[in-house]
């Protein structure tokens, strides 16, 4: 069976992952989203819910029920997104990711013997 680890939100703070309000940061500096009114106003809309995510799904939702019309804005955000998530990963995996010296309880032990 394989193992998995399951992390909340903010865990990779400590390896200079972002917090939600850095993600909508980012995220309202992209082109897509700062060239678009709309998506700009959902954005601040959403902040305090759940963040892009639930901005995200109003997006997809809108993109269901009307496709011609949402398309622009649905790729719009998840382009930005994607690329909010690339330089993040680009961040992290420059890090050191590990809790303990011992390697029978380090992340990259515990990785390796998962796959």
């Amino acid at each position: 069976m394989a193992h998995y680890i399951l992390t909340g939100a903010g865990f990779s703070r400590n390896w200079g992952g972002w917090l939600a309000n850095e993600v909508f940061e980012y995220l309202l500096g992209c082109q897509e989203v700062a060239d678009s009114a709309p998506l700009r106003t959902l954005l601040w809309r959403h902040q305090r819910i759940n963040g892009f995510e639930s901005a995200l799904a109003e997006v997809q939702r809108a993109y269901v029920l009307n496709p011609n019309e949402h398309l622009d804005a649905l790729r719009g955000l998840q382009a930005a997104i994607e690329r909010m998530f690339s330089h993040m990963n680009q961040h992290l995996f420059t890090r050191a990711w590990e809790f303990h010296q011992d390697r029978e309880r380090s992340i990259t032990g515990f990785l390796a013997a998962s796959t």
